[in-house]
């Protein structure tokens, strides 16, 4: 196993479930191999062999390979620190304890995700773009495999059509720095950045100070999407899932990060997106209405003249019409026309519109918006 592609995969894999527990308080994305050293030492090993030395007084391991020293978790300690090595440790020693055995487990299972993705065919996965987003200034980044467990309906990324078929073979997705380079980076346009969200915070942990936001349907502590020590946008889908006809998140206080609520909006569900547009707008706080589509017919017959089974990006749904989503975007009795915190996903939805981003702009403006009120905070 090459020790580049090794140290790759587990310092992406590293978090606060995998930390030290008596250190997991102190835990920070900025040092994320603070406390890993014991399951790393044991996870290098399985891969590359050797003996596990210990030093007594800092309480540390680290790889002796032949008469070469591999030590992936030396990063946590400062100059002043010295580490000496005290002898060996066997495997069965550390594993006996069972949180270690535990944490070496979730490790390593980790690792070999890692490993199997980017290591397909001797050769890491090239990136794909994501088609809707070209040339809009956006570039898509998906941290994690397999399919998002929010299990929302109708979900492109669900639906197994997605451009990124099949997910197995190429997921994660992430870009190059140099892919990435003068562009945002939307984080988790095809799953939630809260779920693994250690792991996804360290995987764009690569980008350094570029500029990207996240997209998450759970909204638990929103201000903690922090990189390398700074706070980050995130934008929350207000109504994901069962939600979508029946409830909304609203949010009081509301986080200073957050840079828009996305709600999904049909022609049934007016009288929520009335309420949700009342309580963000009273917070200042921008609305953006996504406009669904569906696979199969689903279509409430009272509304049946407002949708029409078309191509959209990709694939064919039953998508709004251009007239429907005009007499939408007019607000009438559910919102004002002039109400300056409501848009629209893209450009002009329906027939005459189109589903890509760089017609839209709403990403984009809303972004350096919110950085100027995290600047100023």
């Amino acid at each position: 196993m090459d020790i580049d592609l090794l140290r790759d995969a587990i310092e992406a894999s590293w978090g606060k479930d995998t930390c030290y527990p008596p250190l997991r308080d102190k835990w920070e994305h900025k040092h994320p191999s603070f406390g890993q050293c014991a399951v790393t030492a044991l996870v290098v090993q399985d891969y590359r062999g050797g003996k596990i030395a210990y030093c007594i007084h800092a309480h540390h391991y680290w790889n002796k390979i032949g008469p070469e020293k591999t030590d992936l978790t030396i990063a946590q300690f400062g100059p002043e620190t010295e580490i000496c090595e005290d002898g060996t440790r066997s495997r069965k020693t550390l594993l006996d304890n069972a949180n270690t055995d535990s944490r070496y487990r979730l490790l390593k299972a980790k690792v070999e995700k890692f490993l199997k993705i980017h290591a397909r065919q001797g050769g890491p996965v090239s990136y794909k773009e994501n088609p809707k987003t070209k040339a809009s200034g956006i570039i898509a980044a998906i941290p994690q495999t397999g399919t998002c467990p929010n299990r929302c309906k109708d979900c492109f990324f669900q639906s197994g059509r997605s451009y990124l078929e099949p997910l197995s073979d190429n997921l994660p997705n992430m870009p190059s720095p140099e892919e990435a380079r003068g562009r945002i980076i939307r984080v988790n346009d095809g799953n939630d950045s809260n779920v693994h969200r250690d792991l996804v915070l360290s995987m764009v942990e690569k980008y350094g100070y570029r500029d990207f936001f996240f997209n998450t349907a759970i909204p638990r502590d929103l201000e903690g999407f922090k990189v390398n020590g700074r706070m980050y946008p995130v934008v929350l889908t207000a109504n994901p899932a069962d939600m979508t006809d029946k409830n909304f998140y609203a949010l009081d206080p509301v986080p200073r990060n957050l840079m828009f609520v996305r709600f999904r909006t049909n022609f049934w569900n007016r009288h929520l997106m009335q309420k949700c547009v009342e309580h963000y707008s009273e917070r200042q706080i921008p609305v953006i209405l996504t406009f669904m589509a569906y696979y199969e017919d689903v279509i409430p017959v009272q509304y049946k003249k407002n949708y029409v089974y078309r191509q959209r990006t990709l694939n064919s749904y039953w998508a709004i019409t251009t007239a429907g989503w005009r007499k939408i975007m007019r607000g009438g009795k559910y919102f004002d026309p002039n109400n300056k915190w409501v848009y629209s996903c893209g450009k002009i939805e329906g027939e005459l519109g189109t589903t890509a981003c760089h017609r839209c702009g709403n990403c984009l403006r809303e972004y350096f918006a919110t950085q100027e009120k995290i600047r100023n905070l």
